[in-house]
Parts: structure tokens; C-alpha cells; sequence
């Protein structure tokens, strides 16, 4: 009898075990744990995804016998399409090809612009070169757009869906560039989903939303008066702007050269003033110096990092930032917001950003700096956002010119973001603060495609800078490491002295016995 029992409770544990494994495997489930979510697609893929109308091709070019070192990248890269495949189900249609089992399939590969990857592996005993494929297709009706190399897995669902969108566009936004300046590497992140228009000050006709989604302004040349109009009547009819304004150059041994533009007067006719004032902050990145033949890396001041603190939390594509770096910015002075215009701050300083005003010019050196730093500080606002109905800069302190119509109030769509720097963009400087590359980007993507982007590229792995303390709070961990030690050893002789006398009177009493 108990032999029958035992048999059908074993029965029983095995079927409910099938059945848990069955239903696990239709129906997957996972806690992630990390902060970002990193292992769990955002919103904003989701909602692509379910946008889609068509089926997806993911066609994965991955060497089946990878080494030892990049098994992880294929084991992340498969979750990822795992969670691609379970959220859109038939949407998309996932292919896995090794180019190493057909030349047909390679040549395929290349033809797509997948090359391989030469790497050096140690294969019995021996080191060898090892052919390897690791890029990535995605296929829509007669589109496509590769991943050449699958490098950084953290980036992988941005880029997937980044694919996935531009080939399920009919046509992609246009992105207006009014400026010159060396910021090419923007311009090639950007060109993956964007059409860029040069626009000159030889523009005289009115640009029209429906044509430019967005418009860059950089003003490191002269504005005319005709084109300060141009931008303005675009604004006026919904459109959105992106103002970056230098008010000085900074040449070799650190000479600053004042630049005047009048798209200073135009911003100030927004609402926004940029400020003739450059901004430090103990927030700050470090920068190299030439002594000589000796090169020193140095906290720098006139470069302010704005921390995640220091982001407007409510408006979305800076809400997820973590840092910011402007190097030698002005600072900016905002209006009083009205009942259809709402201008506010989108990055600031901490509590203690100082300004110094450019006449006379400073000495931009690391040690007048931090001499700026001993004044008394307090918030400062580095980048803005107007928006809503924004009067007309023209009839008062500009003329309309000649034979144009004006249009003297915008709609309710218009945008216009000011940063008090475009340095932070160039190439030189986006190579050392990658994390531009994230605010710029954001903000393009809201004025032009919205919010389908931000909260995946805002997940991407950031710069983290250390907390900032108070003076008292630095003064009291400083007392804190001077006292604790000698009061660490003070406690252990303490307890050494009670376990030693206790030991002696307890031999006393043994030997009194």
C-alpha cells in the first residue's frame, strides 16, 4: 500500500513538473534587478513595435563556433531578440545564418555590408587568425539597414529599433543645419535617420515646417538681417529651432576672442538672453594641459558638467540624462513665463555655478578658476525651453525687410531649445564627452520624431559623476578620517586589555583551586 502511495505521488510530481515546464515555455517569464532595467525593452520600443504593419526581417550574420571571449555577446544578443520577438510576435521574423556554412550566404553578407571580423584566436596550442561574422540585417519590403559589427550589446535594442524605424518610415524627417563649424560627427550620427539640409545666409525664402521637422542654428558666423527673418517666420509657423550660441572663441594658450552675433537680440526677443558671462561650477570635468613636454590632467572649471540633478525632470528627453559637459559656456537669463508662452530651464548648475563677466576678458587658467569658485554661487541655467505661442521678434527691435509678410505670433507647436555653447557638440569635445552626443540627440528626436527614441538612447550607459558635499559635509568626513583611526585602535586595546584580564583571573582562580 504505501509502495501504490509513494508510486502515485512520484506520478503526480512528475506530471506537475511537465506541466510547469510547459507552461513556462509559452509563457516566459524574468525579474530584472538592474537599475536602468537594462534587460527589459522600454516603453518606447514597445509601442514601435506595435506600431509596426508589416513583417520585420532581423536576419543575424553570427559564426556559429565563436571563441570563448565573445560567447556573451551572442548569448545577450539573442535575449535581446528574444524580448524583440515576444513583444511583437509575428511582426518580426528572426534568421540566423552562419556565412561559414555556404559562400552563397557570405557573399550575401558582404554584399550587405557585413565584412568579417579578422581576430586572433589560440586554437590548439596555436595562435591563429579566425575569419568571424558578427553584424546583423533588417529587412523591410524593399529596405534594409545593417549593423555591420555588433560591438557594444548595451547599445543593441537603441540600434535595433533606431533600424527598425527608419525602414519602416515612408520618408524620414529633415534636419536643417544653419552654420558652419567642425561638427561632423554629429552629423553622421544623425544622418542615420535623418535627411540634413545645409541652410545658408543666402536662404531668402521662408522655411516651411512641413519641409524642415527641426532647424540647427550655430552661431559662430554673422547672421543678416534676411536670415534672422527666415528663422524667425519659421518659428512663427510651428516650427522648432535649435539655438546654439557662442558669444566668444577660445583660440591657442587658451586667448578668448569676443564673437557678436545678432542672434542674441533675436533670442533675447523670446524670451531667453545669453548672457556676455562664462560659467564655472565645482561641478566640473578635467582637461589637459601642455607644460612643455609634460602633459597635466587638471580639474577644469570653465568646463561645467550639469548632473542629473541639475535636468529639468518633467520634460522628457533630458528627464533620464545623468551628465552634461559645457565647455566654456555663457550663462543664460530667462523671462518670466506667460499664459501661452512657457519658457523654463532644461539644465543647470548646482547650487554653487559662478559667472564672470567677458570685459575685461578673463584668464581662462585652471587656478583663476578655481579662485572664481571661492565666491558665493548659486543655480545658474545653461540650456532653455520656450514653447507655445512666442510673439514675433520683428517690429520692434528688427524691421521686417522689404516685400516679405510677417507673421507676428507663432502657433501653439512651436519650440525653440537654447544652449549657451556650441563647443560641447564639435568633434573634438564629443569624442571626450560622449553623453552630448545623448542630449543633443534627444532633443532632435523630440522636435522631429517625438518621444519614440528617448527612453531607449537615455538607458545607454552614461558618465555617473561623483556626488558634490556641502563644505560642512567635506569638513566632517575629514574629521571623521582624522578621529576614527586612533579610535579604531583605542577600541581593539580596549577589548584586548578586558580579554586578557579576564583570562588572567580566570588562571588565578584555577590555580587558587
Amino acid at each position: 500500500m504505501k509502495r501504490r502511495h509513494h508510486f502515485i505521488s512520484l506520478l503526480t510530481f512528475f506530471l506537475l513538473f511537465l506541466i510547469l515546464n510547459f507552461v513556462a515555455s509559452r509563457h516566459a517569464f524574468r525579474f530584472d534587478m538592474t537599475e536602468n532595467q537594462d534587460y527589459t525593452l522600454s516603453d518606447a520600443t514597445k509601442q514601435l513595435l506595435e506600431k509596426l504593419d508589416d513583417v520585420v526581417t532581423v536576419r543575424l550574420y553570427f559564426t556559429h563556433d565563436l571563441p570563448p571571449a565573445l560567447l556573451p555577446l551572442r548569448r545577450t544578443t539573442d535575449d535581446v531578440l528574444d524580448e524583440f520577438k515576444r513583444y511583437a510576435g509575428r511582426k518580426i521574423q528572426i534568421e540566423y545564418i552562419d556565412p561559414a556554412d555556404s559562400e552563397l550566404d557570405e557573399q550575401k553578407a558582404v554584399m550587405l555590408g557585413i565584412a568579417p571580423v579578422q581576430l586572433n584566436v589560440i586554437e590548439n596550442d596555436r595562435r591563429e587568425v579566425a575569419k568571424i561574422f558578427l553584424g546583423l540585417a533588417v529587412l523591410f519590403g524593399d529596405k534594409q539597414e545593417v549593423i555591420p559589427v555588433l560591438q557594444q550589446v548595451g547599445n543593441l535594442e537603441y540600434d535595433l529599433a533606431q533600424a527598425i524605424l527608419k525602414v519602416s518610415t515612408d520618408k524620414l524627417p529633415t534636419l536643417g543645419w544653419w552654420g558652419a563649424g567642425a561638427f561632423q560627427d554629429m552629423k553622421q550620427l544623425l544622418s542615420r535617420r535623418y535627411q540634413i539640409r545645409e541652410v545658408s545666409n543666402e536662404q531668402k525664402e521662408i522655411l516651411s515646417p512641413k519641409e524642415y521637422d527641426a532647424l540647427v542654428v550655430v552661431s559662430s558666423q554673422e547672421l543678416t538681417d534676411d536670415a534672422l527673418f527666415v528663422i524667425d517666420q519659421y518659428l512663427m509657423a510651428g516650427g522648432h529651432v535649435i539655438a546654439l550660441v557662442d558669444r566668444w572663441g577660445v583660440g591657442q594658450g587658451l586667448q578668448l576672442e569676443k564673437q557678436e552675433t545678432k542672434l542674441v537680440d533675436l533670442l533675447m526677443r523670446y524670451g531667453v538672453t545669453v548672457e556676455n558671462q562664462m560659467v564655472v561650477d565645482r561641478s566640473h570635468a578635467t582637461a589637459s594641459f601642455q607644460g612643455g613636454a609634460v602633459t597635466y590632467y587638471l580639474p577644469y572649471a570653465f568646463w561645467p558638467i550639469v548632473r542629473k540633478e541639475g535636468f529639468a525632470s518633467d520634460i522628457p528627453f533630458v528627464a533620464g540624462l545623468e551628465a552634461f559637459t559645457l565647455p566654456w559656456t555663457s550663462a543664460l537669463t530667462l523671462a518670466s513665463s506667460q499664459d501661452e508662452r512657457k519658457i523654463q530651464s532644461l539644465a543647470s548648475t548646482t547650487g554653487y555655478g559662478v559667472t564672470t563677466p567677458i570685459d575685461p576678458l578673463p584668464s581662462l587658467s585652471p587656478q583663476d578658476a578655481n579662485q572664481l569658485l571661492t565666491q558665493s554661487g548659486k543655480s545658474v541655467s545653461l540650456a532653455a525651453l520656450v514653447e507655445g505661442k512666442i510673439p514675433s521678434a520683428f517690429g520692434e527691435n528688427f524691421k521686417v525687410p522689404k516685400g516679405r509678410e510677417q507673421v507676428t505670433t507663432s502657433t501653439e507647436a512651436a519650440k525653440l531649445l537654447v544652449v549657451g555653447s556650441s563647443r560641447f557638440l564639435n568633434d573634438q569635445f564629443l569624442q571626450m564627452f560622449p553623453e552630448n552626443a545623448v542630449f543633443f540627440e534627444n532633443a532632435v528626436d523630440s522636435f522631429a520624431w517625438g518621444t519614440e527614441l528617448i527612453g531607449i538612447r537615455s538607458r545607454m550607459t552614461q558618465t555617473r559623476p561623483i556626488a558634490l558635499l556641502s563644505d560642512g559635509a567635506r569638513a566632517f568626513i575629514r574629521l571623521l578620517n582624522m578621529i576614527i583611526a586612533p579610535v579604531l585602535v583605542l577600541l581593539i586595546g580596549v577589548m584586548v586589555y578586558i580579554v586578557r584580564r579576564r583570562r588572567h583571573h580566570t588562571l588565578r582562580l584555577a590555580y587558587q583551586r
